[in-house]
């Protein structure tokens, strides 16, 4: 059997890179950052339209106006004020009908009456007129605000950006000592921080609008006086999505009265969006038909705002949801610094002093343990795939119609998730090989010892088509570069246990590896690490392919030891 093996086939010690910024993951990397570059020059350039629509309303003259006629009209989910007005401008009459300029945020009932009342027929106002073009003018320019809006796309296009250039401009790991110092400690800390920030701002952002605001809208509702009203109109609103999927609201209007003043109300619940959830919507209108009496919750400070439940809906949960992005971006903000002083320390006292090796039991035989179980990446990568497909269909999901662009960014994230349910099937696939056994002497050798391996498979070992078994040497050096924390691995040695492409030796047999006594032992820092590995590479036709590692630790050399290398193998 001995002679299946290379009987002396030495050792093979290399000396290259295998860092994890290789070209499949600098791409897989770049595909990434790349979504935060576009979607952030996407947004960037949609706002600085916007705004530049609005600031040039800025330079243009205000006119005296005479207001014709204003009404309200429904508009999809949300209510416009239909405005008629005459102003002159060097002598000639002009008409205008534009109420609001640039991007305005929709209104409800309550906001378009309101404007309406302040734009009654007869009633003067002021306009504003482009001087090179007087037919143009509005009533209403829209906020300035917006373009402090433009900082929040600019910190995804400088994470994107950065991050690519990071991956891209980082030069080889090779051959690194463990001294080397990465001079990234503050810069680590400042782009750990950013990273941060955008997933609290984010977070924050959405879980306020989607889960706290309506909460305490509905927390102060209650405490508003209660007033008899009519249901005018009820229905249940049906969005067909451009993908066929549809989502359903609560259309509803209702007549009220308060201080002698009659007002329209149109907002049900404080749960004013769209979504696929049918069935509350559906029972709420239908308790709701037009003609019945009941009563509403009218705000004393502002009349025109109202409405009907201050309950919360089912809908309301969807909101935990972007607290997960919350959490991610606190702890990342607030970690940072210590991350960053890590950076700073290393090459320094990290790495001066040598710590103790990691031991292991040093009485054999001992059946070795691999680093990851197959179940445990299979569940892990299950996980992630749910938790990622989860959030973005469930948006998707509850898009209402004429969201076409909405559609088309979160499809870049649909993609990705394409991509993870992938590597479940590869993983859950892998789960059927044969599962590889070791048994060591021990799982603790000193350089220049000998250990002595067995090893066995379970299941169907008849599909391998060719089994190496090698005892791997490998440097990690945890660095920061850009807005990426990235660890490379050197491999410096690589011992080949057993190598063969018969298959009864596949199934079974023993070798021994005596460890040369010039490498380098087990070592632990905080940013740096020794790692020896005995790892089982299987080659299967058409299928995911046999790998396992099983972690093993080299204690520092003995006196007198030398190198060398014997293989003998019994099926």
């Amino acid at each position: 059997m001995a002679g299946r093996f290379a009987k002396h086939a030495g050792v093979r010690m290399t000396f290259t890179s295998t860092s994890t910024s290789s070209t499949a993951g600098k791409g897989c990397a770049t595909l990434f950052f790349s979504v935060f570059a576009l979607v952030g020059l996407v947004f960037t350039a949609f706002i600085v339209n916007a705004s530049f629509e609005i600031a040039r309303t800025y330079f243009w003259d205000r006119t005296d106006c005479t207001i014709e006629a204003s009404s309200v009209r429904k508009s999809g989910d949300s209510f416009d004020l239909d405005v008629r007005y005459s102003y002159r401008v060097q002598g000639r009459s002009f008409t205008g009908t534009r109420f609001r300029g640039g991007m305005s945020p929709s209104m409800d009932a309550g906001d378009a009456e309101r404007a309406r009342d302040r734009y009654a027929p007869g009633t003067g106002a002021v306009c504003y007129v482009d001087p090179s073009v007087p037919q143009e003018s509005i009533l209403e320019r829209g906020s300035l605000w917006l373009l402090l809006i433009i900082l929040f796309p600019l910190i995804f296009v400088a994470i994107g950006v950065g991050g690519i250039i990071g991956i891209w401009r980082a030069k080889p790991a090779g051959a690194k000592a463990i001294s080397e110092k990465h001079r990234s400690g503050v810069s680590a800390a400042l782009g750990l921080r950013l990273f941060g920030l955008v997933f609290m701002l984010v977070g924050g952002g959405l879980l306020y609008v989607m889960l706290i605001r309506p909460t305490l809208k509905e927390a102060t509702a209650t405490k508003w006086p209660t007033v008899p009203c009519e249901i005018t109109s009820s229905g249940l609103g049906s969005h067909r999505g451009s993908k066929g999927s549809t989502t359903y609201s609560v259309e509803i209007r209702y007549l009220y009265e308060f201080r002698g003043k009659e007002y329209t109300g149109s907002r049900y619940s404080f749960d004013t969006g769209s979504s696929s959830s049918r069935e509350w919507r559906s029972k709420v209108v239908a308790q709701h038909p037009p003609g019945r009496k009941t009563v509403c919750f009218v705000n004393p400070e502002d009349p025109y705002e109202a409405v009907l439940s201050t309950a919360a809906s089912s809908d309301r949960w969807f909101g935990l949801i972007p607290a997960v992005f919350l959490i991610v971006g606190l702890f990342v903000f607030f970690k940072a610094p210590a991350m960053g002083a890590a950076k700073r320390g290393t090459g320094t006292a990290a790495n001066t002093a040598v710590p103790a090796p990691l031991r292991g039991s040093t009485g054999g035989p001992v059946e070795l343990k691999p680093s990851v179980a197959r179940m445990a990446g299979c569940i892990t990568m299950l996980i992630i795939a749910l938790f990622w497909n989860g959030i973005v269909w469930t948006i998707l999901l509850n898009m209402g119609r004429g969201e076409t662009f909405g559609r088309i960014f979160l499809s870049i994230f649909a993609l990705i998730g394409v991509g993870l349910i992938g590597a479940v099937v590869y993983q859950f696939l892998a789960l059927f090989n044969p599962r590889p056994v070791l048994t060591a002497n021990s799982t603790a050798i000193p350089l220049g010892g000998t250990l002595e391996v067995q090893w066995r498979f379970t299941g169907n070992v008849r599909r391998l088509r060719r089994l190496c078994i090698s005892l791997d040497g490998r440097e990690e050096a945890t660095c920061r570069r850009g807005t990426t924390t990235t660890t490379d691995r050197i491999v410096f040695a690589n011992l080949t246990v057993a190598e063969t492409t018969d298959r009864g030796a596949m199934a079974g047999g023993n070798a021994r590896l005596t460890i040369p006594a010039e490498l380098m032992h087990t070592f632990t820092a905080p940013n740096n690490k020794i790692v020896w590995t005995l790892r089982v590479a299987g080659d299967i036709p058409k299928w995911p392919d046999v790998s396992a590692e099983f972690p093993i630790s080299v204690l520092p050399r003995e006196p007198h030891s030398h190198s060398t290398m014997e293989t003998s193998a019994q099926s």
